[in-house]
């Protein structure tokens, strides 16, 4: 749902999208399908090849941002926190590293 409401400021989500890519970690998380996108009952007002092009037009702008498509807001969760996990345990690690420890 939110996805389709900023479709109607789609200049307003692309900038806030610029402002994301800044960041060394960066993800966008659906908690739909892919699917789900290009359902014409699902995605009314807008139409199945307008919302692939939409969608076609973010992954390509914004390579660096991985867009990810969960099927329901639980895998959703689950998939950030062991994202968010893995960039603590990076972190950590730099952070290390950066007083003399090394890891193999």
């Amino acid at each position: 749902d939110n996805l389709l409401h900023e479709i109607a400021t789609y200049d307003v989500l692309k900038l806030q999208l610029q402002e994301l890519n800044n960041l060394k970690y960066k993800a966008v998380i659906f908690e739909s399908p892919y699917s789900d996108f290009i359902n014409p009952k699902r995605i009314r007002p807008y139409s199945a090849p307008y919302m692939a092009e939409i969608l076609a037009d973010l992954f390509v702008s914004f390579p660096s941002i991985q867009f990810v498509f969960c099927d329901n807001r639980k895998i959703a969760a689950e998939w950030i926190y062991r994202w968010f996990k893995r960039i603590q345990r990076d972190y950590r690690g730099q952070v290390l590293q950066g007083r003399g420890c090394v890891f193999s």
